[in-house]
């Protein structure tokens, strides 16, 4: 068989063969004599109908059925003759056949791009080492107190103020028009800046004082109240209870008591240990997000549609794998919606960029080796505290070790990436607006947020739990 290829563009190729006539005629003989074995044929015995007859019958779809093999193995064929690596199943068009003249196929291969030059040395990026302050520590200190507290009904009685805990009637609407009220239902205000908008209307309330949740939410987004008739949408809280928090006092006893320490000044050192080392986790996955935002930017190669579909299906998956089923469930279809639009958004510089890592990897020579790939796995087993014997029988298939010997290809890049990246502080923000929401060209340029504001994002969004936990 005679193929040519032609560049449709620097992802897709169109492949057009040749199939000689009499390769056809000769596939089909070869079909019709295992047909012929076992055809049942009206007036003929299984075996000895006459190849005339199995013509007749079968000729058409016969020739058909060997005309799309043959061309599934011309493609094959082109594909190792020309060097063209796919990445996705060829796309062959029904094979043309006119008696007596070769059969014409033709088909269309998405492609890994041909990545010969990346402008890589010298990336600049804005990045900063991270930081952690005192009020960040004594912030999650004081949350710890919190996470401790006794809860009493205040006397005399008081409305309810930021802190306090209100249990009550919660009512909301059923997707049939029906309401539905939950008795017992818990609101825990936050009794630090910024509040909610549902917890500033919870605020200043007293026993037996309703609440329209639903009207405080729409109202602090400047749209117009909903309509408070039962089954219309309405969400309304009826307080039944006021309880207030009272913190444990904050000494040697309370610092015992939610960490491993003995003193209070050995809790607040244990909080910024912590602390400092989740922002330099973050900070190093912002540094690196940038390097390869930078990457992407400045050799923007194309991608198969393909492999940007995968990606998409990868990161959907990541994402709910990630997720509560419970809130997935909850959320219903629109979870479901907002998975898939911002899988969308990341998926093609998420394909973009792996192909990246990939060519500098080939262009600097970084191999990985199967003694990379075992001692990668010997660590997993470390920071698990299992038996390395256990990982390598989770990793035995080649899948799951190509894999894994990517990420160690990728970590390298990253590493060669950032010793040859010019770093430069962040900018200060313009007219003084802490965080410089404006600054579009920052975005632009894939720059990394300062980790010193990140930090303190941290510490603020940090709950007891995370900071107990391991």
């Amino acid at each position: 068989m005679s193929s040519t290829v032609q560049a449709l563009s620097p992802v897709l190729v169109e492949i057009r063969l040749s199939v000689p006539w009499e390769r056809l005629q000769s596939a089909v003989q070869e079909r019709l004599r295992e047909v012929g074995r076992k055809a049942h044929v009206r007036g003929f015995r299984p075996g000895k109908v006459p190849p005339s007859v199995l013509r007749q019958v079968y000729g058409r779809a016969v020739e058909i059925e060997a005309a799309s093999e043959l061309a599934v193995q011309g493609v094959g064929e082109a594909l190792r003759e020309h060097a063209i690596v796919p990445c996705a199943l060829p796309e062959i068009d029904e094979p043309r056949i006119e008696a007596g003249r070769p059969v014409e196929v033709r088909a269309r291969v998405e492609v890994f791009p041909r990545i010969e030059r990346i402008s890589y040395d010298g990336l600049e990026v804005s990045w900063s080492p991270p930081s952690v302050t005192d009020r960040d520590v004594e912030t999650v200190v004081h949350r710890l107190r919190v996470s401790k507290a006794a809860l009493q009904v205040p006397d005399p009685p008081r409305p309810s103020r930021p802190g306090d805990v209100l249990t009550g009637d919660l009512t909301v609407p059923g997707p049939d028009g029906s309401e539905h009220t939950v008795v017992g239902a818990t609101f825990s205000l936050p009794d630090e800046e910024p509040l909610g908008p549902v917890d500033r209307a919870l605020c200043g309330r007293s026993v037996g004082e309703q609440v329209d949740l639903a009207a405080a939410a729409t109202a602090e987004q400047g749209a117009s109240p909903p309509s408070t008739t039962p089954g219309q949408g309405s969400k309304r809280f009826v307080v039944r209870e006021i309880r207030e928090r009272i913190l444990p006092a904050l000494d040697d006893e309370f610092a015992r008591d939610v960490g491993p320490c003995e003193t209070l000044e050995q809790l607040r050192a244990w909080v910024r240990e912590r602390l400092e080392r989740k922002a330099r986790e973050q900070a190093e996955q912002e540094l690196h997000r940038a390097l390869l935002d930078r990457l992407a930017e400045l050799n923007p190669v194309p991608v198969p549609p393909s492999l940007v579909q995968a990606t998409r299906a990868k990161l959907v998956e990541r994402v709910r794998s990630t997720v509560d089923e419970s809130i997935r469930e909850r959320l219903g279809g629109s979870f479901d919606a907002l998975v898939q639009q911002a899988s969308a958004l990341e998926a093609e510089r998420f394909a973009r960029v792996h192909l990246l890592l990939d060519a500098v990897a080939r262009l600097e020579g970084l191999e990985v080796t199967d003694a990379d790939v075992e001692a990668r796995l010997e660590q997993i087993a470390r920071e698990r505290g299992q038996p390395v014997a256990r990982i390598r029988a989770e990793t035995r298939t080649r899948e799951v070790r190509d894999r894994i010997a990517d990420e160690i290809r990728h970590d390298r890049v990253l590493a060669l990436l950032r010793s040859r990246a010019r770093i430069v502080p962040p900018r200060p923000p313009s007219n003084g607006a802490a965080g410089a929401p404006g600054d579009v060209d920052a975005t632009r340029r894939g720059e990394a947020s300062g980790p010193g504001a990140a930090a303190r994002t941290e510490a603020a969004s940090t709950d007891a739990d995370a900071v107990r936990g391991p």
